[in-house]
């Protein structure tokens, strides 16, 4: 039996509720905030697992795992066990082994990264909605806080006079379908020749790219080019449509998708940044001139699609 010591305490009491830690030598912190901790446990036989626990906001990624991830028959971590306590949720999955993109960022990795976006959004239906209202929601909160200055308001009335229309459009025209949220590097987990997304506390269902957005801005870094990962995304798109009325769909204007998505991402990162962020992870009040920022960019080149 391993040390019980070796043990972070919140897992120390649920030892009758998950007998796999009795048999755990090691435990390696891979992320901590105050919300969420995650952890590569090691058993003395050598398997690892990764076990993690959440609270608050994020304790809604075991439901997404439960409730979406699983009946969409989505490619995700398999999940040993779970308990939802009245402090948090806590869960085991599979360990995929494998390092995040972030670790490997590669040209081609970064394509296979767009094509699993692609196959994740054609299979997933309506379990989690986001109605145009909430993203509207969004930027009446962020115009009314009190933290932002006038400056900074300027920028987001900008939205004022097409917003709410372009999100109109967007949900007359194009499917529902889910969006992971936080489609980023270090939630992108190479396995084998795939890439699968983990981390799905923000998941939602809503028609905008914004995952694709994020995946683009990160590439840039390494100099992969948007038009290889659009073109990456349209083709295994296409490989998974049912018909030509859903192919037509995917052609309206790929990039005001992806830049009226990323509209949607930003609002909805900087309402959290204020909302919660604040004070659980104060280091993200530096964040928020950064996000202005990028939807100032994001604002001039959507106007020139339009």
């Amino acid at each position: 039996m391993n040390d019980h010591y070796q043990i972070p305490p919140a897992w120390l009491l649920l030892l009758r509720q998950f007998p796999l830690l009795l048999e755990v030598s090691d435990w390696q912190l891979l992320r901590k905030w105050s919300l969420s901790e995650v952890w590569r446990i090691t058993t003395q036989a050598g398997k690892t697992w990764i076990a993690k626990g959440a609270s608050g906001s994020q304790a809604s990624e075991l439901e997404i795992y439960l409730h979406v991830l699983a009946p969409l028959q989505i490619k995700q971590p398999a999940l040993h066990s779970f308990v939802e306590t009245e402090h948090g949720h806590f869960f085991i999955l599979e360990d995929l082994g494998g390092d995040t993109l972030e670790q490997q960022p590669q040209p081609a990795l970064f394509l296979e990264a767009a094509k699993a976006l692609a196959r994740v959004r054609a299979t997933a239906t309506r379990h989690l909605y986001i109605s145009p209202q909430q993203h509207l929601n969004d930027l009446a909160f962020l115009l009314n806080h009190h933290l932002l200055t006038e400056s900074d308001k300027r920028i987001l009335s900008q939205l004022l006079p097409w917003f709410s229309e372009q999100l109109i459009v967007l949900y007359a025209h194009l499917p529902l379908t889910l969006n992971h949220n936080d489609y980023h590097m270090k939630n992108l987990v190479i396995s084998g020749n795939t890439i699968v997304p983990v981390d799905w506390s923000n998941a939602s269902i809503s028609p905008h790219l914004s995952d694709l957005y994020c995946l683009i801005g990160e590439a840039k870094d390494f100099h992969i080019p948007a038009s290889a990962l659009i073109a990456a995304f349209q083709a295994e798109t296409q490989l998974h449509q049912e018909n030509d009325l859903t192919l037509s769909q995917w052609d309206i204007a790929l990039e005001w998708q992806i830049e009226l998505g990323g509209i949607c991402w930003l609002l909805k990162s900087l309402r959290w940044v204020f909302d919660e962020g604040v004070q659980v992870v104060p280091v993200s009040s530096q964040w928020i001139p950064g996000l202005l920022q990028e939807i100032a960019y994001c604002i001039e080149l959507h106007e020139s699609y339009r």
